[in-house]
């Protein structure tokens, strides 16, 4: 292999790194909007749960 093809070899694996490191970028965004879309879920479930059994504590027993 003399040395224009060792080039051309590396350029292609250059690319070929560009666009997997690009594709992995993609598939990183879209992991992190699902981890935020179920942090926040389950946020609003503890806040929901939080609030509903401070509601059950609270409200006033039978009158004896």
């Amino acid at each position: 292999m003399n040395t224009e093809e060792l080039k051309k070899n590396c350029e292609e694996q250059l690319k070929d790194i560009v666009t997997e490191i690009r594709e992995l970028e993609q598939t990183m965004n879209v992991k992190k909007e699902q981890y935020f879309r179920l942090q926040g879920a389950i946020e609003a479930l503890t806040a929901t749960s939080e609030g509903t059994e401070v509601a059950e504590t609270t409200e006033p027993g039978p009158e004896v």
